[in-house]
């Protein structure tokens, strides 16, 4: 029974994130949960935060999957913004976002197609086990 009570409770530390982990941007901010307000990650975002600013892309580039608008952009220049916030949160270190900006250069979406440039940043996310990332170099 000990055991089972020291394992809950090792189970209810929250692991480190790295800084340019997907959590970084589950923070709180000024009282305001990130998830329940998409203008605290655009502040954390503004901020240099790499996991909000892949979030970021993601709101650009889910604006042109579903046909709409975000912060008034969307189509091809939609993409083009998604691949500017994904390029600064890769650089940062963001696996999430090396992936987003692969699937971007595999796609030709908001950047001329380049399998070359996509198996690169495929590659980065990868060693970071973006399990996603891993499955697309696997192909």
């Amino acid at each position: 029974m000990r055991f089972k009570a020291v394992l809950f409770l090792v189970l209810l530390i929250p692991a480190p994130a790295s800084a340019g982990s997907d959590n970084d941007y589950k923070t709180v901010y000024e009282g305001h949960a990130y998830d329940t307000d998409p203008r605290i990650i655009e502040i954390l975002a503004d901020q240099g935060n790499p996991a909000a600013e892949n979030r970021v892309g993601e709101f650009y580039r889910y604006a042109v999957f579903t046909k709409q608008k975000y912060k008034g952009v969307g189509g091809e220049q939609g993409y083009e913004e998604a691949v500017k916030f994904f390029r600064k949160a890769g650089q940062a270190g963001n696996p999430k976002a090396q992936y987003n900006l692969a699937m971007m250069y595999e796609n030709g979406w908001g950047v001329a197609r380049d399998y070359k440039e996509a198996a690169a940043w495929y590659q980065k996310a990868a060693e970071q086990n973006q399990i996603l990332a891993q499955a697309n170099l696997a192909f």
